[in-house]
């Protein structure tokens, strides 16, 4: 059987014959992907941040169903704690797409569906190009005490708690 459509004209017993394996693959290639989907649905993936003050873990859709925080995260300015957990997050929902082509390629190894499904999840949890760091922090410059403007007021400059001399 050539697979395709072609090969269904001619011969009635032959069509019949072609129709049914169609049938039969499909029917398998289904069955494939159906397992492989329930494999996938299940799929957890846990990621540490590399001092291990942040572990997520994210489901196969991507969610995050697990955060914890260790106590060094007391130490950690918040805007870095929350480009740790980011960075945590989106390397988790890479390496989904790693455990679904595992699993797709145990359950339906070289399947252009498997191909296109991969490519889909690829673009929906791409790689991470680089741990996300936050901007440094602004300086702000600190108010300064004016500074007193001649001699036409009473003031001297110095704490009104000094002695006066």
């Amino acid at each position: 059987m050539t697979g395709d459509l072609a090969s269904l004209s001619g011969d009635p017993e032959r069509m019949v014959r072609d129709l049914d394996a169609l049938v039969e693959q499909s029917q398998r290639r289904f069955e494939s992907f159906t397992a492989a989907q329930q494999q996938i649905d299940h799929t957890t993936v846990t990621e540490r941040s590399p001092d291990g003050s942040v572990q997520v873990t994210v489901r196969s859709s991507g969610a995050l169903t697990d955060l914890v925080l260790s106590d060094r995260i007391r130490s950690i300015p918040p805007r870095q704690l929350a480009a740790m957990i980011l960075s945590c997050v989106q390397v988790a929902q890479a390496r989904i797409v790693d455990h679904a082509a595992a699993i797709l390629q145990d359950k339906a190894p070289g399947d252009p569906l498997a191909a296109e499904f991969l490519a889909d999840a690829r673009r929906q949890f791409p790689v991470p190009q680089a741990i996300h760091q936050p901007p440094p922090p602004r300086q702000v410059a600190r108010p300064t005490r004016p500074q007193p403007m001649g001699n036409d007021d009473d003031w001297d400059g110095r704490s009104v708690l000094s002695p006066r001399n």
